[in-house]
Parts: C-alpha cells; sequence; structure tokens
C-alpha cells in the first residue's frame, strides 16, 4: 500500500502530484495526441489519476486508446510519462496507416 496521492497535473509536460481541486481545474487541457489513422481514431491523453493497479513504482499516467469498428476498437496502452505516451502514440498511428499490429499484438 502507498500513500502516494492519486491525483496528478501537468506543469510544463511534467507531472506532479496535486489536489483534487487543482486536478479539476485542469482537465480540460489533458489532449496529448488525437488523430486519425487507417479509420481509426487514437486518443491519447493525460489521465491525471494514477492507473498503476496495483500501486507500482511509477504513476501510470498517460493512455493512448483507439476507437472505431473493427479490431482495435477499444484497444489501449498506459504510460508513465508524456515522452512515453507521445511515442507510443506515433507507434499507434503509424502501425494502423500501414496496416501493422498494434504494439503488443505482434505475432
Amino acid at each position: 500500500m502507498t500513500d502516494r496521492t492519486p491525483y496528478w497535473i501537468e506543469v510544463d509536460g511534467v507531472a506532479v502530484p496535486a489536489t483534487l481541486e487543482q486536478w479539476a481545474a485542469t482537465r480540460s487541457r489533458c489532449h496529448v495526441g488525437d488523430d486519425q489513422a487507417g479509420g481509426y481514431r487514437v486518443s491519447t491523453v493525460f489521465l491525471g489519476i494514477d492507473h498503476a493497479f496495483p500501486s507500482g513504482e511509477l504513476p501510470v499516467l498517460y493512455e493512448t486508446m483507439v476507437f472505431g469498428a473493427g479490431e482495435y476498437d477499444q484497444w489501449y496502452d498506459r504510460y508513465h510519462t508524456r515522452a512515453e505516451a507521445a511515442a507510443g502514440h506515433a507507434r499507434v498511428l503509424a502501425a494502423l496507416a500501414c496496416g501493422g499490429a498494434l504494439p503488443g499484438d505482434e505475432e
């Protein structure tokens, strides 16, 4: 069990612990990327709530999710940092654009 805060905000692209009030005030500024590729919408966001279950060493604060009719609808991946999230977003876009497998789905 950890006493780490579940709430986080971004300050200059870096995640920092926050109060619930600070977190709520920043919810409109959460997108890392929102693009279309291969007939899908790819959205990467700063979640702002630690999704490390059970709690790990690093908070899991970012998520890429794919939306659209097809085998990858609702596919997602999560990340610790904005840099990891941006790189993951780009990998998913590239894979969908060329019809390849998404990260983690390779045979």
